[in-house]
């Protein structure tokens, strides 16, 4: 099983999907929010991949870096 967690997390809040400008504690938000959501789906099914999804079209090299920025502190979970 493929699980996706939230939709364009690095623009869109996770709680209601609002639009969000991130700062240092947002990321704090969002790295615990999918944690929390990696370690429930594990729970259940320990071999489950697990992403997120981030906006980025079109793709340029602003946007490659801030994939890259964003993802990497999620990436053990």
């Amino acid at each position: 099983d493929v699980w996706q967690i939230n939709n364009e997390i690095d623009v869109h809040h996770p709680a209601d999907y609002s639009y969000n400008e991130f700062e240092k504690r947002d990321k704090e938000f969002i790295e615990a929010h999918v944690k929390a959501a990696s370690d429930a789906i594990r729970s259940k099914d320990p071999r489950a991949n697990i992403t997120v999804n981030v906006t980025g079209w079109p793709v340029t090299d602003e946007v490659q870096d801030n994939w890259e920025e964003f993802i990497e502190p999620l990436l053990p979970y």
